[in-house]
């Protein structure tokens, strides 16, 4: 059920239902200047642009009012005490953290979930790592901006007493491991890198590798792990998707409502995973 009053919900479905009925004539009115681009191209031009200017203004407005209000009336329900921001840049050093990550020129955060869970300090971030690309031409020079990693950064609190950083990401074929383990799959799969090769062995139990594993398979995604000295863990998932995009198709706030927990109840899931292993002995 909603904690918003039912007047706040009118209002919301009417907007929503509003700009949905704008974007569906941005759509018609982009169809109908197809033919006009072959035959009258001018106008052609001017109808596609203003339906285009018109359609991303709507799903702006969108984002802008709707989102927050649908995520933060599920994240009631689901914790007792959080923060929620967007656009949320200045509350996390991406760049300070020992994740070995693709590299990347600039980072930019979409939502961000702060909250306790299971007597955990957790957050949730919706991170979007891009690279320049400069390509040469006879012409001169192009620079573009290529996407190196889009999905979700999960920060946990964890209790383990180590000297230095440990650091687990994608097994590259162009770069070696700093630690073999005896798991013929983990290391397959994975990469470590440690100062200490002690702190590296304290970490990936038998147990913990297998639950490493098992998250792999779960997430169907690249993974990067780390646990730092300073009792925080974090783990980047690269899904190439925004994990808490929500669908304006929808008609009303509690169908956006329902989808966006059952995207959260995936995310829940890889917290749970991510808690049995920081949690492991």
């Amino acid at each position: 059920m909603s904690r918003l009053s039912s007047d706040h919900i009118d209002h919301i479905d009417k907007l929503i239902k509003s700009e949905k009925k704008k974007r569906r004539l941005c759509i018609i009115a982009g169809i109908i200047a197809l033919p006009f681009l072959l035959f009258f191209a001018p106008l052609g031009i001017i109808i596609l642009m203003a339906a285009i200017i018109i359609f991303f203004s709507s799903t702006n407005k969108l984002k802008r009012v709707v989102v927050p209000i649908v995520m933060q009336d599920v994240l009631k329900e689901v914790f007792q005490d959080y923060t929620y921001h967007t656009d949320d840049d200045e509350t996390i050093d991406i760049e300070s953290i020992d994740l070995d990550l693709p590299h990347f020129d600039s980072f930019k955060i979409d939502d961000h979930i702060k909250a306790k869970y299971k007597d955990h300090e957790i957050e949730i971030i919706d991170l979007e790592l891009t690279e320049k690309q400069v390509t040469s031409h006879k012409n001169g020079s192009r620079v573009r901006k290529m996407i190196v990693f889009l999905g979700t950064l999960i920060k946990i609190d964890h209790d383990k007493t180590i000297t230095s950083s440990v650091n687990i990401s994608p097994h590259d074929f162009l770069s070696s491991s700093d630690i073999e383990t005896e798991s013929v799959r983990f290391n397959e799969i994975f990469e470590i890198h440690a100062d200490s090769g002690h702190d590296a062995f304290y970490i990936l139990t038998p147990q913990v590798m297998e639950r490493l594993i098992s998250l792999k398979d779960y997430v169907l995604s690249e993974i990067y792990l780390d646990f730092d000295v300073d009792g925080h863990a974090y783990l980047a998932i690269d899904t190439r998707r925004s994990s808490f995009e929500i669908s304006f198709d929808q008609d009303d706030i509690d169908m956006m409502k329902k989808e966006f927990m059952i995207e959260l109840s995936k995310i829940l899931e890889i917290v749970d995973r991510l808690i049995e292993i920081v949690d492991s002995n």
